[in-house]
């Protein structure tokens, strides 16, 4: 039986339509690219954004490869704002990890550990208060590329949050007991 060729077209455009419509998000494999990405970078791991610019990215991931450029500065490519402030910040935290002023919270988070010292507490809170605001800043600069599609910032969210425990456990941080 021969199909009509009108028939044959119409049906390989709605197939390519629709797969360019798939490629509009963020995809589960993109969300932890990113996600690993920029724990990578904020923890000092070299890193280069062009890595995130994978064969058939979509229209999200190349959004978030262009902004992770970042800047020049000085003559030399740096990472995004949010990004270096966490870079610079972390051999504070370090520190304040392995002296056991500051622990890894839930959600990619840090915090003061509890029972410190009045005047050890004030030093981990306005240390670890920094740190999570960028962490969230970046969070949602992210979302914002993603165009706020729940699931792949869902999904962002948890794969951050694992690379933030792993990337910071190596860094001395441990989940308070």
């Amino acid at each position: 039986m021969m199909r009509s060729p009108w028939l044959v077209w119409v049906i390989m455009m709605l197939l390519v339509v629709a797969g360019c419509q798939d490629r509009q998000i963020l995809s589960p494999d993109e969300g932890r690219m990113v996600a690993w990405y920029v724990e990578d970078v904020a923890h000092g791991h070299p890193r280069r954004p062009d890595e995130l610019l994978v064969t058939g990215a979509s229209v999200r991931m190349e959004r978030i490869a262009a902004w992770a450029v970042g800047n020049h500065i000085r003559d030399q490519q740096e990472p995004p704002e949010v990004l270096r402030n966490r870079r610079q910040r972390l051999p504070a935290l370090a520190t304040a990890f392995a002296q056991g002023q500051i622990v890894l919270a839930p959600g990619g988070l840090v915090a003061p550990r509890p029972g410190l010292a009045d005047d050890l507490t004030a030093i981990a809170a306005t240390l670890a208060d920094a740190e999570n605001q960028d962490r969230r800043s970046l969070d949602a600069i992210i979302a914002g590329m993603a165009d706020n599609d729940p699931h792949g910032i869902e999904r962002y969210l948890s794969e951050v949050a694992s690379a933030r425990a792993a990337l910071d456990q190596s860094c001395g941080g441990h989940f308070w007991k």
